[in-house]
């Protein structure tokens, strides 16, 4: 994690700390590294 900046690493122990369900959790986890699929990725799979 030495190159995910501090503030979105603060994002993350937020978001897991949180009651949510698991769902919504990865999804902000995704999110916010950037690793969502797009309609690109999803087309070539």
């Amino acid at each position: 994690m030495a190159d995910i900046e501090t503030s979105t690493v603060q994002a993350l122990q937020n978001l897991w700390r949180n009651n949510v369900p698991s769902k919504v959790s990865i999804f902000g986890w995704r999110l916010l590294l950037e690793k969502l699929p797009t309609r690109e990725a999803l087309h070539r799979i």
